[in-house]
C-alpha cells in the first residue's frame, strides 16, 4: 500500500498548491500590488497546500487504538461506570482530573448512538484538532481587531500554525489523538490569550480566563505548575483588580467542579487516583533520551522562531510594544515549563504528548508576532526579506512534513480498521472473545465495560494490585479467547496469564487468537 503513496501525495500537494495559489492571486484574499501579491500568493499556496496535505494524511490516525481506549473513559459514564473505580470497576488507566473525560462525552456518545466506533473516533479527532486551533484563531482575531491587521495576514498565520502543529510530534499527537491533553491546551490557551495578548478592556475577560484556567487544571495535572506563574504575571502586568476577578472566578469554578466530582464519583477515591497513582509510577525513560527527543521535536517551532528573528533583522522593522511584550511572556512561560515537561516524560505510559505544553506556548508566542511581521515583510522596500521568509518557511515545512509523503491518505485504515471489525464480530458471533485494544467496540456491542488490558500494567507499576475477584469480574466469562492484531501492541493479559497462540478463525483471519492452556 505504501508504494503509490509518494507519487499520490506529491500529485495531491501540487494540485492543492495550484488551487490555493490561484485563489490567493485572483481573489481578494491577498490584496497587494503585482509583485507583493505574487509573493503573498506563493507563500499562501505553499503553506495552505502543506497544511491541507498534513490534515488529509493525518486522517489515518483516526482509528488509533489508544484513542478508542480513551473514548471508553467517556463512554463508560453513559452506562454508569465510574471514572475512578478502584476495586469496584474495570481498570481504565484514568489517572487524570475528570474534565478531560467529560469533554469527550459528545464524541463517545455519538459512537454509541450510531453503533459505530469510527463515528466517535472521527468526531474525537475533529474535537482534538479544534482544541489546538481555537486559541490560535482567538489570538489572531484579537490582534486583528486591536491592531487593525489585514485578514490576509491572519489567514497566512493560521495556515502556518496548522503546518507547525502537524510537523511538531508532540503537537501532532495532541491534535490527532483523543486525549485529555487537548482540552487542557484548549482551556489553557484561551485563558492565556485573554490576559496576555492585548490590553483587556473590562474585567469580564479576567473572569472568563480564571474559569478556563481551572478547567485546564481539571483536565490534566501537567498544567498545575503554570498556575502560580500565570497568577504572578497577571499581578505584575494588570494589577490587583484584575487578579481579584480572576481568582474569584477561578475559585467559584473550582468549587463547582469539586462538588460535581465528589457527587458523581466514589468520593475521595477519585483524588487518590489523581494524586497518588501517577506519582508512584516507575521511570522508564532516561533524562538524556527525554532531552534528545525534546530537542528533535522542537526543531519546527525553533525553526519558525529563527526565521522570524532573521527576517525582523533584515527588515529593520519595529513591532508594536504590546505585541513584543505578549510574545515575550508566552516564550518565558514556555521556557519555565520545559523542566516539568521533561520530568513527566520519564514515567511509564508517557509519550511525546507530555512535551506539548512548552511547544504550544512557544507557538502562541510566534503567532502573536507573525501577522505584524507579515505586514512588515510585504511592505518592505526590498523583496529580499519576504523571499527569504517564504523560502525559509517552505524549506522548514518541506523537511518536517516529509514523513507524510510515505503514508497513505487514511482511506485504507478507514475501510480496514480493527475497531469496526471487532464490533462486527461481536454482533455476529457472540463468542466469548476479549479484544484488549478494542474495548470501546465491546462497550458499544455489549453495553459492558471490561479491563483496558494495558492499564492493568500501569496499576501494577504504580504499586497497586487489584484483588483476584476484581480482576476476574471485569473480563468476559470464562473460558474466553483473546484476539490481537499481529502488528498492534501486545496484551498484558497474554503476557501475564497462561495463554497460548492458536490457529486464527476464518472470521478473524487478520488477528492472532490466544486461549488459556488447560
Amino acid at each position: 500500500m505504501n508504494f503509490p503513496s509518494v507519487p499520490m501525495n506529491l500529485a495531491t500537494f501540487s494540485a492543492l498548491a495550484g488551487v490555493f495559489g490561484l485563489m490567493g492571486y485572483r481573489t481578494r484574499i491577498l490584496q497587494r500590488p503585482d509583485f507583493r501579491r505574487l509573493a503573498s500568493a506563493v507563500y499562501f499556496a505553499l503553506t495552505a497546500a502543506f497544511a491541507s496535505m498534513a490534515i488529509i494524511t493525518a486522517i489515518g490516525y483516526i482509528p488509533d487504538d489508544w484513542s478508542a481506549n480513551r473514548l471508553t473513559w467517556s463512554g463508560g459514564l453513559f452506562y454508569g461506570y465510574p471514572l475512578y473505580p478502584g476495586e469496584n470497576g474495570p481498570s481504565n488507566g484514568f489517572f487524570y482530573p475528570p474534565a478531560g473525560a467529560w469533554f469527550y462525552l459528545p464524541a463517545s456518545g455519538l459512537g454509541i448512538l450510531l453503533r459505530s466506533p469510527i463515528a466517535g473516533l472521527a468526531m474525537g479527532w475533529c474535537m482534538s484538532l479544534a482544541c489546538l486551533l481555537t486559541p490560535i484563531i482567538l489570538l489572531l482575531h484579537l490582534l486583528n481587531r486591536h491592531h487593525r491587521n489585514r485578514h490576509s495576514e491572519g489567514l497566512l498565520a493560521l495556515a502556518t500554525a496548522v503546518c507547525i502543529i502537524f510537523s511538531c510530534p508532540p503537537l501532532r499527537y495532541v491534535a490527532t489523538m483523543v486525549h485529555v491533553d487537548a482540552p487542557a491546551l484548549l482551556f489553557l490557551g484561551i485563558s492565556l490569550v485573554l490576559v496576555l495578548t492585548v490590553s483587556p478592556s473590562g474585567m469580564r475577560r479576567f473572569q472568563f480566563s480564571g474559569a478556563c484556567l481551572v478547567l485546564s487544571a481539571f483536565s490534566k495535572q501537567s498544567v498545575w505548575p503554570l498556575l502560580p506563574l500565570i497568577i504572578a504575571v497577571v499581578i505584575m502586568f494588570h494589577g490587583r483588580p484584575a487578579i481579584f476577578h480572576l481568582l474569584i472566578s477561578a475559585m467559584l469554578c473550582f468549587l463547582f467542579l469539586m462538588v460535581v466530582t465528589l457527587a458523581s464519583e466514589n468520593g475521595l477515591e477519585a483524588f487518590r487516583m489523581i494524586w497518588k497513582l501517577p506519582s508512584h509510577q516507575i521511570t522508564i525513560t532516561s533524562v538524556s533520551s527525554a532531552l534528545r527527543q525534546f530537542f528533535i521535536c522542537g526543531l519546527p517551532v525553533c525553526g519558525l522562531i529563527g526565521i522570524l528573528l532573521l527576517t525582523k533583522y533584515l527588515c529593520s522593522s519595529r513591532i508594536d510594544y504590546e505585541i513584543r511584550q505578549s510574545s515575550l511572556l508566552f516564550f518565558i512561560l514556555a521556557l519555565l515549563m520545559i523542566p516539568f515537561a521533561i520530568f513527566t516524560r520519564l514515567r511509564i505510559g508517557a509519550d511525546s504528548n507530555h512535551l506539548a505544553i512548552p511547544f504550544y506556548l512557544a507557538l502562541l508566542g510566534c503567532m502573536t508576532i507573525l501577522p505584524s511581521q507579515l505586514t512588515n515583510l510585504l511592505q518592505a522596500p526590498s523583496l529580499i526579506p519576504s523571499s527569504i521568509f517564504s523560502s525559509g518557511i517552505a524549506l522548514l515545512l518541506a523537511a518536517s512534513l516529509t514523513p507524510y509523503l510515505s503514508q497513505c491518505c487514511g482511506w485504507y485504515l478507514w475501510s480496514h480498521n480493527p475497531h469496526q471489525e471487532a464490533l462486527k464480530y461481536e454482533f455476529s458471533q457472540r463468542k466469548r472473545t476479549y479484544f484488549p485494544w478494542q474495548i470501546y467496540s465491546m462497550l458499544i456491542a455489549e453495553g459492558k465495560l471490561y479491563h483496558m488490558d494495558d492499564c492493568l500494567r500501569y496499576e501494577v507499576s504504580a504499586g497497586w494490585k487489584r484483588s483476584e475477584a476484581s480482576l476476574r469480574k471485569y473480563f468476559p466469562e470464562e473460558p474466553f479467547q483473546i484476539a490481537i492484531r499481529p502488528f498492534g501492541a501486545p496484551s498484558y493479559t497474554v503476557q501475564e496469564e497462561n495463554y497460548k497462540r492458536m490457529a486464527s478463525e476464518p472470521s478473524l483471519k487478520n488477528w492472532e487468537i490466544y486461549r488459556k492452556s488447560p
